[in-house]
């Protein structure tokens, strides 16, 4: 994915942004080299935008082996032994290669990957708080009803998750439960663009109602959270593109539902008013990504790369002329694996872990070939 969604675009004169929580959780085992690297990708974005991005924290952080209660953790032990996860060297690998001034560059004329057009059916979901849904209807841009639910009998048919209390009386479908992350789901994985219209209302509880789309995964929360965050905000979730808004949700209204999701956008009304919308949703096809750093103390030239691609990919670092570093050679620092899917273990705890080599600086250019699935950190020291 690419991160300028976020934060090159970013307005200036908001606030400073630190991002809480980040890890990726999706497909990732408990840990493996895949996930790394997409985390490498987006941290590229944290520096590249270090002017706005204040702080950021991985999470979790430590865990016991024989206690888990989330499937990634950065750092993992028993009584006596410890490995970190392939994101822990990721972590490491930027925090002991910061610099102090950032730098520009470029990306230019970089492969892409093939890419397919979003797509997933739909659901409905509450968090710690209890809801009410009725005249769900899920139309194609044509006016063809993909889906109708009139609610009068249960929805044994739908895919579950969570600890839900789902009833239906009177065609409406109830969720009375006050637990987290509780949903239910219907409708064709391969739906791409659609109308979804229906009627919600909070009943009680801490937040409002989720409206799910482009859904096919169950980790996964491609969304608009209506009310979400103790009924404080509307957030609009597509991977890593999203945005929020203020507003709270009045309980016990009915309020009429629409959103129009298609491969590159989603809009979102509320009685028939477009109150949010987030465009460009599809996954970026982006293979390579980059930042740049100046460490004034050493007075070192940082470059980080990394491939997101399954295969190497050769290309040329052009540094701006009159620029003199290190006699001829760079300092590289390269996390990869055989296996995007190696992960690190109690009994081989550094089977993804960084090694070292160098490489020659000719003029001004580096020449190199970066591994598939890889996190290369380039240093060069002044002359």
């Amino acid at each position: 994915h690419r991160t300028d969604v976020k934060y090159d675009t970013y307005d200036r004169s908001k606030p400073k942004i630190f991002v809480g929580e980040y890890a990726v959780t999706s497909k990732t085992g408990n840990g493996n080299l895949r996930g790394a690297i997409g985390e490498a990708a987006f941290m590229t974005g944290l520096e590249r935008n270090a002017d706005v991005v204040a702080m950021a924290a991985y999470a979790p952080l430590f865990c016991h082996t024989q206690h888990k209660r989330w499937p990634i953790n950065l750092i993992n032990f028993d009584n006596r032994r410890w490995y970190g996860i392939p994101s822990y060297y990721v972590q490491k690998m930027f925090a002991q290669n910061q610099g102090t001034q950032n730098l520009p560059l470029s990306i230019v004329g970089a492969p892409e990957l093939e890419e397919a057009a979003p797509h997933g059916c739909i659901g409905l979901g509450t968090w710690k708080n209890a809801a009410e849904f009725k005249n769900l209807r899920v139309t194609a841009p044509d006016g063809t009803v993909l889906y109708e639910g009139n609610f009068s009998s249960d929805i044994r048919d739908w895919t579950q998750t969570g600890q839900g209390d789902w009833s239906v009386e009177g065609g409406v479908l109830r969720q009375s439960s006050l637990e987290p992350d509780v949903t239910a789901f219907v409708g064709d994985t391969t739906w791409t663009a659609y109308t979804i219209t229906l009627k919600a209302r909070k009943l009680h509880g801490e937040n409002g109602f989720q409206i799910y789309f482009h859904h096919h995964a169950n980790s996964g929360r491609i969304r608009w959270d209506v009310g979400g965050y103790d009924n404080s905000l509307n957030e609009m979730q597509a991977g890593l593109v999203s945005k929020s808004m203020d507003y709270a949700l009045e309980s016990g209204r009915w309020y009429d539902v629409r959103l129009e999701v298609s491969p590159t956008s989603v809009k979102g009304f509320l009685d028939g008013k477009l109150i949010q919308e987030i465009s460009n949703t599809h996954l970026y096809n982006q293979k390579l990504f980059a930042s740049a750093a100046l460490d004034e103390k050493s007075g070192d030239l940082i470059v980080k790369v990394v491939n997101t691609d399954d295969k190497p990919l050769r290309t040329d670092i052009l540094l701006k002329e009159g620029t003199m570093y290190n006699k001829g050679k760079a300092t590289l620092t390269i996390l990869t694996s055989d296996s995007p899917l190696d992960e690190n273990t109690l009994d081989n705890p550094t089977k993804v872990s960084p090694r070292q080599e160098s490489v020659k600086v000719s003029g001004n250019k580096i020449a190199y070939r970066f591994p598939g699935n890889s996190l290369t950190v380039i240093r060069m020291a002044h002359r």
